[in-house]
């Protein structure tokens, strides 16, 4: 067993480990196409954030745990959990989230 963030529901817990580079390498489309999108619909561009951040994380958890499902994953981690652990997981694997910039505006001074 790899170590990490345990999560657990009371009567199950799953041993959430950092990345290892392969997984980051996988995770190239999601990054790309989050970047491509329109910057001009936030929702969407949560939308397909939180989708590549649970999708990280779900690959994370299978190094551990590797039958686990989407949907099992997913009774562990609550929205509001899913951007700390995400960070958790990149700057565990040596990488570090840069803020992103919408398309258009300056940045306020």
């Amino acid at each position: 067993m790899i170590s990490g963030i345990e999560l657990t529901d009371g009567t199950t817990t799953i041993t959430l480990p950092p990345p290892n580079l392969r997984i980051t390498d996988e995770m190239e489309p999601e990054r790309v196409a989050l970047l491509a999108m329109d910057q001009k619909d936030p929702a969407a561009v949560s939308a397909a954030f939180l989708s590549m951040a649970r999708k990280l994380l779900l690959m994370c958890a299978r190094r551990n745990h590797p039958d686990l499902t989407k949907a099992q994953l997913d009774d562990f981690l609550p929205p509001s959990a899913v951007l700390p652990l995400y960070t958790w997981a990149l700057n565990k694997a040596g990488l570090k989230m840069l803020p992103l910039e919408l398309r258009g505006e300056t940045p306020s001074g």
